[in-house]
């Protein structure tokens, strides 16, 4: 039972959500605050990003639980060694789970804004839980539109952790920071903004590309229960086609990184060139030729596993920088 209720909620996802947030903390913030105003520090206690870090995990697993229940009938066509709703946690059960996760990732991100003295922030938290169950109750059978909610709320994480992270700093600093930089939104805040929107543009891309392909394995169940995904109004061949274009378009956000935005850059090196090149474009190049020839539910499973091995690549080269400052 133990085990059937972390699989509900994603407990790997959940663990790559939490280690994001430690990892833009401690390795990028921390590290552009001392290349910046070193006489400063962040304010965003590790008290208060642990209660962030909760909160987001509480609402993704809300969101997860959601999806299974409305999943039920297409998952016991497309795995049915692996429901769990229905089998081991009764509906009902699973419901309340949902609306009590929901319940205390949206208060505990209240809870942060009110300490912070803006509860606004808080809102942010209450923004994606909307976000995910629209998408899982209205949106998740559509063509592309429900792939590109749940992509886009995959993509809020590093955006939401800047809003808390650089608004504390700012309400210490605020007026140092327009001093030197001529914006609040300057030094360490500055490059920690731009590590996240990278960061949430590459999410973005790739979750979409992998909603996709999750959407032609899933295509026997969902045209059981009449969805209108993407492999299904259009065909396969067009969802592969779209996934790649994605993956293309992740290869050359990673190319102009690489040799036109950080060229002159400290944090670019050979071995930062030759990391990208190996972890990130090579799989990237492999998994667009490997779209072209698989038709099994066990190869699109190993491309949305590749896929999910380049996000984390992609967060790791938060260390390089690092490293190199």
């Amino acid at each position: 039972m133990v085990k059937s209720f972390f699989n509900l909620i994603r407990y790997k996802n959940l663990l790559i959500t939490g280690g994001l947030i430690l990892i833009l903390k401690f390795v990028v913030f921390e590290t552009a605050i001392q290349e910046t105003i070193s006489m400063s520090s962040a304010q965003f206690s590790i008290t208060k990003t642990i209660i962030l870090i909760l909160s987001l995990i509480f609402l993704a697993a809300a969101g997860y639980i959601i999806n299974d229940i409305t999943d039920v009938k297409t998952d016991h066509i497309n795995k049915p060694e692996k429901v769990v709703i229905g089998v081991l946690i009764s509906l009902k059960s699973g419901k309340i789970l949902f609306y009590l996760f929901n319940f205390i990732g949206i208060g505990l991100g209240i809870y942060l804004g009110h300490k912070m003295g803006n509860y606004q922030i808080g809102l942010l938290h209450g923004f994606v839980a909307i976000t995910l169950w629209i998408y899982s109750v209205y949106l998740k059978g559509t063509i592309l539109v429900g792939n590109i909610i749940i992509a886009f709320a995959s993509a809020t994480v590093p955006i939401i952790y800047f809003a808390f992270e650089g608004y504390a700093y700012i309400q210490k600093y605020g007026n140092i920071l327009i001093q030197n930089y001529g914006s609040r939104i300057g030094g360490p805040n500055e490059i920690l903004l731009n590590f996240c929107l990278i960061l949430s543009i590459f999410a973005f891309i790739l979750s979409l590309a992998r909603e996709i392909i999750k959407d032609i394995e899933d295509r026997k169940g969902d045209a059981a229960t009449g969805s209108k995904t993407l492999p299904i109004a259009y065909g396969d061949t067009v969802a592969k086609r779209t996934a790649q274009f994605l993956i293309l378009c992740c290869i050359l956000l990673v190319f102009w990184l690489i040799h036109i935005k950080l060229s002159e850059t400290n944090f670019i090196t050979l071995f930062f060139i030759i990391y990208c090149y190996i972890t990130i474009i090579s799989p990237s190049i492999y998994l667009i030729f490997f779209l072209n020839k698989i038709n099994r539910k066990d190869d699109y499973n190993k491309a949305s596993l590749i896929l999910k091995f380049i996000m984390i690549c992609g967060i790791s080269t938060a260390f390089i920088y690092a490293s190199n400052v």
